[in-house]
């Protein structure tokens, strides 16, 4: 009996204890603690600018590494007044290395965009030059003529930016053209055009102007790139231009810089190379000055040293400095960067005479940085990394070189006569000072009713990019990251 009630007494007590069980929560597991990693773009481009960026110490000490990289890249940018309006940042590095060498899918034509009148939201476009062996070209489109209309649409001051956008596939242009001498409508006609990768040749044209004593040389030079694929292609035909000049004794040069936003300096050095008087190896055109860290650096790197930071002038055969004692610059609102940098860098060696209207104000220089560990990162950097000063120190132009107000001119006419034409104003006022006033004065033109759209000329940041070429850049040779 007594073992009957023992076992009972058991059978109960484990009914219980399994009863309890069954009504506990399965067990959770112990929670893993995981490190939260930070963006890799991010991380490496806060890393590469953390050390490259001239105003490094100005950046943001605990950036939101939450943004996506395009704004994130923005948001390290030293906006303070007389900050960085240059630096910029693209999603495929192959798109920004052949844009600071003139490779766009494109129609092949500049422009300036203006209000249709002075109280319009309209707006209207002029086409300021012609791309070599474009479609534009092939179209027959011309410097001078106006486009009101893409697609169809009329520009305004509230969709021009929406339009221009859609140029990148086949698109309208409705251009309606006038004759300079009698400023009447001669057609108005619509364009279809179908863009194509288009290689720019810089130098959209040269030539030489005889008077009695007089050989002057003018060369229309659209921006500085070495050559596609770091070749010297577009180097070699600035220096076969100023071959032909020296062979035909060209005692005065005009430069025109008008549509050039700047460039490679290394072919700033070339150009400026071709010009400088009294070539000595000795002679200093532009010096460099980087964020204190990089600065060190570079001095600190046997393959770069001291030397590296004062860029000389270089022998060429073709230089006609000797010939020279001033130097005639054509100028507008978008003459940027290493344009300005010739007219810096030549100013302490002779005189360099601008005309048309005052430079866009650039004294800062950018390298292009990629990812050279992670080939599935595929951003392209180009921060500004230096400030340039002339042999004489001279760096103050953030505001522009400005012309004498007696050769002010602000190249905004609504009949615009072809580059090179002797009547076309900018080039007169050259050669009428050439001259010493022994042309015939030219009719002004009528200028455009409405004001500029402000950087309409400058749409994209490649329009006004000072950079080092590879070959020139202390990117691979100092801390890569």
């Amino acid at each position: 009996m007594k073992i009957k009630q023992l076992f009972l007494i058991l059978l109960i007590l484990f009914s219980l204890v399994m009863a309890t069980t069954s009504c506990k929560k399965d067990p959770q597991p112990t929670p893993v603690q995981t490190v939260q990693t930070k963006p890799y773009v991010q991380e490496w481009i806060y890393s590469n600018m953390q050390y490259w960026y001239f105003w490094t110490s100005q950046m943001p000490a605990n950036p939101d590494t939450t943004l996506k990289p395009e704004p994130f890249f923005y948001s390290l940018l030293y906006r303070a007044p007389n900050g960085d309006r240059f630096s910029w940042i693209e999603p495929d590095y192959t798109i920004l290395i052949n844009q600071l060498n003139g490779v766009n899918k494109e129609a092949g034509y500049d422009f300036r965009l203006y209000l249709a009148n002075a109280t319009s939201t309209d707006v209207i476009g002029e086409v300021t030059y012609i791309k070599k062996g474009s479609p534009a070209e092939a179209a027959g489109i011309k410097r001078g003529d106006i486009f009101p209309e893409i697609n169809g649409t009329q520009l305004t001051t509230s969709n021009y930016s929406t339009l221009l956008n859609a140029t990148g596939s086949s698109y309208t242009l409705r251009v309606q053209r006038y004759d300079t001498d009698s400023k009447t409508q001669v057609s108005d006609s619509v364009y279809t055009l179908n863009p194509v990768q288009l290689s720019e040749d810089p130098v959209l044209m040269d030539t030489i102007y005889t008077f009695t004593d007089k050989k002057v040389g003018y060369l229309v030079y659209n921006f500085f790139s070495p050559g596609l694929n770091n070749s010297k292609d577009y180097d070699n035909e600035v220096d076969n231009v100023f071959a032909y000049f020296k062979s035909n004794g060209v005692n005065e040069v005009v430069l025109d810089l008008r549509f050039n936003g700047g460039g490679a300096i290394s072919s700033a050095i070339n150009l400026a190379s071709l010009l400088v008087p009294g070539y000595t190896s000795s002679k200093i055109f532009v010096n460099f000055q980087y964020n204190t860290k990089v600065q060190s650096d570079i001095i600190n790197e046997p393959s770069l040293g001291e030397s590296y930071l004062h860029q000389k002038f270089v022998p060429k055969a073709s230089n006609i400095g000797d010939n020279l004692t001033r130097l005639f610059v054509l100028t507008s609102k978008g003459t940027a960067s290493a344009s300005e940098l010739i007219i810096n860098g030549l100013r302490p060696y002779m005189d360099v005479i601008t005309i048309g209207d005052t430079t866009y104000g650039k004294n800062v220089g950018s390298i292009t940085i990629t990812d050279t560990k992670n080939t599935t990162n595929t951003w392209g950097l180009q921060p500004i990394v230096l400030k340039l000063t002339n042999s004489s120190g001279f760096s103050d132009y953030t505001n522009g070189f400005a012309p004498d107000p007696l050769n002010y001119d602000a190249d905004n006419y609504f009949y615009l006569r072809p580059l090179g034409d002797i009547r076309e104003p900018l080039l007169h006022k050259a050669l009428y000072t050439i001259t010493n006033g022994m042309m015939k004065s030219v009719e002004r033109m009528p200028a455009m009713a409405g004001k500029e759209i402000k950087g309409a000329n400058l749409l994209n940041p490649y329009r006004t990019t000072m950079y080092l070429s590879p070959t020139m850049s202390p990117f691979k040779k100092i801390a890569v990251h």
